[in-house]
């Protein structure tokens, strides 16, 4: 990565900044770094701190996937015959953590960090790692959540629940 001398310099003051803080970090070798123009440490020493950035679109679909679990578990509490539905299968299961990373990290900030969905982060126990990758399926079950009326989304029969669940 190329960055200019003047970003250099600036990124190596914040860094012995930092170091006067906590000085057990590896603050002043950054600083060094950038101080001497290692670019071939950048990577791996300066910005490795940096998590690959999560465009609109990404961020728009963890939020429509969240506001559809709200509605599902909405739904499912004014429900007065769950039949045979348990609170198990309509719990949002989460992103990947391996696979579906950026979704992952994100969902959860924006669920503890940035205290949004409240209700999703209890029902989940704070655990959105599904350890399987389901962007597909959260994409069918979109497909039929945009087929609801705006109106019925938070009092959704069980056969509507049952059928975003099964997309």
């Amino acid at each position: 990565m190329e960055i200019s001398k003047a970003e250099r310099l600036i990124l190596a003051n914040q860094f012995r900044i930092l170091a006067e803080s906590n000085p057990q970090d590896k603050h002043l070798i950054r600083a060094e770094i950038l101080e001497r123009g290692y670019e071939a440490l950048y990577n791996d020493e300066i910005f490795n701190l940096l998590s690959e950035e999560m465009d609109q679109e990404e961020g728009d679909f963890v939020i429509d996937v969240l506001s559809m679990y709200r509605g599902i578990d909405d739904s499912y509490e004014n429900l007065q015959d769950k039949q045979n539905l348990s609170e198990r299968e309509i719990t949002f299961p989460g992103f990947d953590g391996n696979y579906e990373t950026r979704y992952y990290g994100f969902t959860k900030f924006f669920i503890q960090d940035y205290s949004r969905f409240a209700e999703i982060d209890e029902r989940c126990n704070g655990n959105f790692n599904s350890h399987r990758e389901l962007i597909p399926k959260y994409r069918r079950m979109l497909e039929t959540w945009n087929q609801i009326p705006s109106e019925e989304r938070h009092s959704m029969n069980i056969e509507q629940i049952q059928e975003l669940l099964n997309a």
